[in-house]
């Protein structure tokens, strides 16, 4: 069946009013459509709340959709430096969110926003619903594993240290270049116009402390084995980074309510590149979902 063409990278759909998060000494910002109950969507390295615009616009008649920009990306605050930034402190800003719910929480995460939502589901436990995580960047599972994940492992950690490198040098083009090829296809960035590879080249600062932030992550999965026990959906493309698509079938094979669905024909960055192929397929989870709560509820009433 014929798709739509993929739309621009980073293409983002006209943004509801920006909301404010007072964490700490940082201000934190975030959006808040639609009504029931709440859904936290974590977005991508270099990316921003706004990536899950059409998400939250599909769902917004029963799920209510929380997006944050996290620190350093979109309008957030920086990142304060007082020690290497960690996902314990990106999901410090979805716990928060999640306290505004008054009730059950499901919680979305793309890439880096998957490791943030694995990390923060571990934290919050009983509250959450329900996991979507679509090839979360949860690298510490390779490094943790060891034998061929080790040889996997050692490919983000290469590109990790061109894409820091490129950083300490000053190089923000050829930083970016590597980080969006990787993800993409190679040439990708050649093929954007000027403007966005400046908007992409100027986030560099923000995406390369999330390397080690993941790579240094000390969760196991026997941690979220026996933790992580709601439902979880796994979205996975076919044409991702092999690093990725071992994660993610990691995941799905243990965790004890996982499903994995493999999407043909996409990327690592078909959350944002090509949502009609995987927004429908996170609504009709996230609603499924919050039916099961409502049922649950009933009956323990």
């Amino acid at each position: 069946m014929p798709t739509s063409a993929p739309q621009p990278l980073h293409a983002i759909s006209d943004a509801p009013p920006i909301q404010w998060l007072e964490l700490d000494r940082s201000r934190i910002a975030y959006t808040d459509v639609g009504i029931g109950e709440t859904a936290v969507a974590i977005h991508c390295s270099g990316g921003n709340g706004g990536h899950w615009a059409s998400l939250a616009g599909r769902v917004a008649r029963r799920i209510r959709t929380l997006a944050p920009d996290l620190f350093g990306n979109g309008k957030s605050d920086r990142w304060d430096g007082s020690h290497a930034l960690s996902l314990a402190d990106e999901a410090a800003i979805v716990r928060a969110l999640a306290g505004r719910a008054g009730g059950p929480v499901h919680l979305v995460g793309h890439s880096y926003g998957g490791g943030v939502a694995l990390r923060a589901a571990m934290e919050l436990g009983d509250r959450v619903a329900s996991v979507v995580l679509v090839e979360p960047s949860a690298f510490q599972l390779l490094r943790q594993s060891g034998g061929n994940d080790a040889l996997l492992f050692a490919e983000i950690a290469d590109k990790a240290a061109e894409i820091v490198g490129a950083l300490g040098r000053g190089d923000y083009r050829a930083g970016t270049a590597a980080f969006v090829d990787y993800w993409n296809e190679p040439g990708t960035f050649e093929e954007m116009d000027g403007r966005r590879q400046a908007s992409l080249s100027a986030r560099l600062p923000a995406i390369a402390p999330h390397f080690s932030a993941l790579c240094d992550e000390p969760l196991t999965l026997a941690d979220m084995t026996s933790r992580l026990t709601m439902p979880v959906l796994i979205l996975q493309g076919s044409r991702s980074p092999a690093p990725s698509r071992r994660i993610s079938g990691m995941l799905a094979a243990a965790l004890p309510r996982a499903s994995l669905h493999i999407i043909g024909g996409v990327g690592h960055m078909a959350p944002v590149t090509q949502p009609q192929r995987v927004v429908p397929l996170i609504a009709d989870f996230l609603e499924r979902q919050t039916v099961s709560t409502q049922v649950a509820r009933l009956r323990v009433g």
